[in-house]
């Protein structure tokens, strides 16, 4: 192995994670926003060490899976049999007085919301589905899995196979390029298979593998209603922006949160909000069962996770809730908006949007949901009083150079938000403390990434991820990575689109050093307001 190969790779020093988390959580704060930082700074953490192990971080989330699945079961039964009246809040509305409206109502105003932004009749031939690049119930997330959804033997519930054969068949370049290794010659099956990912050091998060025809149809109906919410309703689910604009507006808007959102939508919700023939096209594109410990239980959630329209559904019955919410309280500014479970009203109706949603089976997370005082949080921002003090967080160990400059390029970006402060000089110094350890030929980066440091040096080297094409899985291969470059072709200049390159890679856990095309870097300088204040030239 050469030199340059060794230093990109370098382990870094044991003590230097330690010494830098504790430098920085040691800084005597004097804003609010270094004390949030701090707090905040561990909160993702997962420690490969720590005393609860992954089997521990399993158990526990399939616990509270199984516990909001139970909560499920009695909400279906309340949504038939139950109906509750809410009071509004006096000064939600503009005439100053008390109304008065019952959850029934809610869920007509709502469905009448959902049938103007997505019609009363689906019509699949309309929609075109794509596959993602996770795994499936057939498929692990290996090189090439797109490609191995398109030309191999794929899974499906029968339920699903029943309505999307006919619309299947019409995909003529797959039909003819695959024969009946797909779509004719796939194996039916109960439903999703169940697997976590980690949250943080306590827990991990519940998602679920679909099969794979399932997947590709469910996509065609999230991307649909992704279209109908942005065209009708002005929500975007491609861009995060307006909802962290308007948390800014403290004096204005709540944010609200909810625990749990995906896995609390409930079939008897979706039956209810829908227009009949969307949820039973919807019905019969999910899973209905997911496999547990080896065992097919059937779900009173109505998707989860890992479902291709799980995000756009969700978003869709949270804007038609609360939208029917704001107009049954007349209030005066209806404004919503909506990114998954993240939302945002006028902040007089946040106390009965969360009571209304307690009946249908949502439980507001108390710690980010915030309508009193000036902290709002959405989509990733976190705001007080309208200043942006959105945190940073270290998830993992720093142990290789690439994750030593990624903290340090992100913890730049975060001073440079608000930097003449003289505690942020103190954080200045932990910078330039840990900067030392990256060699001076990867600094003077100016992309906030993990590869070179961002700082006022002339680039001369960056890290670059070491792959290695597979060109024997690309011969067996050539039929569905035809077909999965077709369609990223679709999609090239969607936000949604998978990695259109061609070819099939296998992502190495190395890196190599590549050089660097000086013309970028006067891009960066005073330009950029990236400069630490010491960094400024008349700063002695």
């Amino acid at each position: 192995m050469n030199r340059s190969r060794k230093d990109a790779n370098a382990l870094l020093p044991t003590w230097l994670h330690d010494n830098l988390v504790r430098d920085l959580l040691s800084i005597v704060p004097d804003t609010e926003r270094l004390k949030y930082l701090q707090q905040e700074f561990l909160s993702k953490y997962v420690d490969k060490d720590s005393p609860v192990n992954a089997r521990e971080r399993r158990a526990a989330a399939i616990t509270k899976w199984l516990s909001v699945e139970r909560r499920n079961e009695k909400t279906n039964n309340r949504l038939w049999n139950s109906e509750v009246f809410f009071r509004g809040c006096r000064k939600a509305n503009k005439d100053g007085i008390t109304t008065l409206f019952s959850s029934e109502h809610v869920l007509s105003v709502a469905s009448k919301i959902i049938v103007k932004i997505i019609g009363e009749e689906p019509d699949l031939d309309q929609m075109l589905g794509s596959f993602s690049n996770g795994a499936s119930t057939s498929k692990r997330k290996l090189p090439g899995v797109v490609a191995r959804k398109y030309a191999e033997k794929a899974d499906v519930t029968y339920a699903c196979w029943l309505r999307t054969i006919g619309w299947f068949r019409q995909f003529e370049t797959w039909h003819t390029l695959t024969g009946d290794s797909c779509i004719e010659g796939c194996r039916i099956v109960p439903g999703n298979v169940l697997f976590t990912v980690p949250k943080n050091s306590e827990i991990d998060r519940v998602a679920a593998k679909e099969p794979d025809l399932n997947m590709f149809a469910q996509r065609a109906v999230g991307d649909f209603f992704r279209d109908r919410l942005r065209r009708k309703a002005g929500i975007d689910l491609n861009d995060q922006s307006r909802n962290r604009n308007l948390a800014r507006q403290w004096k204005v808007f709540a944010t609200i949160d909810l625990s749990s959102a995906s896995d609390t939508v409930t079939t008897a919700l979706v039956c209810r909000l829908l227009p009949l023939k969307w949820f039973q096209l919807l019905d019969d594109l999910r899973s209905r069962y997911t496999s547990y410990r080896g065992k097919y239980r059937e779900n009173a959630m109505f998707s989860s996770m890992g479902n291709g329209f799980t995000f756009e559904l969700e978003s869709l019955i949270f804007f038609s809730l609360v939208k029917a919410i704001a107009i049954l309280s007349r209030m005066e500014d209806k404004r919503v908006s909506v990114y998954g479970d993240d939302i945002i009203c006028h902040k007089n109706l946040a106390p009965t949007v969360i009571q209304c949603f307690h009946f249908f089976g949502f439980k507001a997370n108390r710690e980010k949901s915030h309508w009193t005082g000036g902290f709002r949080e959405s989509c990733g921002g976190h705001y007080l009083y309208g200043s942006d003090i959105t945190p940073i967080y270290l998830k993992s160990k720093i142990e290789r150079l690439s994750d030593l400059i990624h903290v340090l390029n992100r913890l730049r970006k975060w001073l440079n938000i608000e930097p003449f402060r003289s505690s942020h000089r103190d954080v200045y110094l932990v910078w330039l403390k840990y900067s030392q350890y990256v060699p001076k030929s990867l600094r003077g980066g100016w992309l906030f990434d993990k590869y070179s440091l961002v700082s006022l040096d002339k680039p001369k080297l960056r890290l670059a991820p070491n792959k290695r094409r597979l060109q024997r899985l690309e011969q067996t291969l050539a039929a569905g990575l035809y077909l999965s470059s077709l369609r990223a072709l679709v999609d090239r200049d969607s936000s949604t689109a998978d990695d259109a390159t061609p070819g099939i890679y296998q992502e190495l856990s190395t890196f190599r050093l590549r050089k660097v095309d000086v013309d970028h870097w006067h891009s960066f300088g005073l330009r950029t307001g990236a400069l630490f204040y010491e960094e400024f030239p008349d700063v002695h």
